[in-house]
């Protein structure tokens, strides 16, 4: 009778195996989301979804931005009313409650003049617009973007 080979680990050492190959996977992507791009600005952030808000937020964070992250119309004018620093970007959502990103965006503009605004949306299709990003979305594309927004 032929004997089995030696496994090359044992399993608590693939396990241990597995464990490094995934933080070196996290350190990698935290890298590369960060890509060593530090920007200096401040991002008014409104949307409606907890989920995605967040999720922008850390994403938005993760590049040196300040994010000033509320889920409604009235607590974006709010923000941007007792906020006494410069917000270099307004970041909406088109479609929520109440009041829709298009009609708070003047408002904002209003307050804190030389703003800039992106619009984003699941549910309508503006493509061709510049200032607009059709959700769902890739964060290497909003990275694209901001980069291509905050240098003009």
């Amino acid at each position: 009778m032929r004997e089995r080979p030696e496994p090359a680990c044992s399993v608590p050492d693939l396990a241990h195996l597995q464990q490094a190959f995934l933080r070196r996977k996290v350190a990698r992507a935290r890298r590369w989301m960060s890509g060593n791009v530090r920007l200096s600005k401040t991002v008014l952030l409104v949307d409606d979804l907890d989920i995605l808000r967040k999720m922008i937020r850390d994403f938005l964070k993760s590049l040196g931005i300040e994010v000033l992250e509320v889920s409604n119309a009235t607590e974006a004018i709010h923000t941007a009313r007792s906020d006494t620093g410069t917000i270099d970007l307004l970041l909406t959502d088109v479609e929520m409650p109440g009041m829709s990103g298009w009609d708070l965006a003047p408002e904002i503009a209003g307050l804190k003049p030389g703003i800039r605004i992106l619009y984003m949306s699941a549910a309508v299709s503006l493509q061709e617009r510049d200032n607009y990003k059709q959700k769902p979305f890739r964060l290497e594309e909003l990275k694209a973007l901001l980069m291509a927004i905050f240098s003009q």
